[in-house]
């Protein structure tokens, strides 16, 4: 998929709308545990309430992305 076609797709979530939809989620009785830590996790980091991610010596940084 061209960058384009997807940019015109698909639109960025703002972060108060992530926090909305997490809550939302985590309201759902349906979830088990590795739903409910997911969710609490993407929350906290939304909030700045995890640590930076350090990556290892030995593995490169992901650079897929780059265009």
């Amino acid at each position: 998929m061209e960058q384009d076609n997807y940019t015109e797709q698909y639109t960025r979530m703002s972060t108060e709308d992530m926090l909305q939809y997490c809550d939302e989620a985590l309201a759902w009785e349906e979830f088990g545990e590795v739903d409910i830590f997911f969710f609490e996790s993407v929350k906290k980091i939304l909030l700045g309430q995890c640590p930076d991610v350090q990556l290892s010596e030995n593995i490169p940084p992901d650079t897929s992305m780059k265009g």
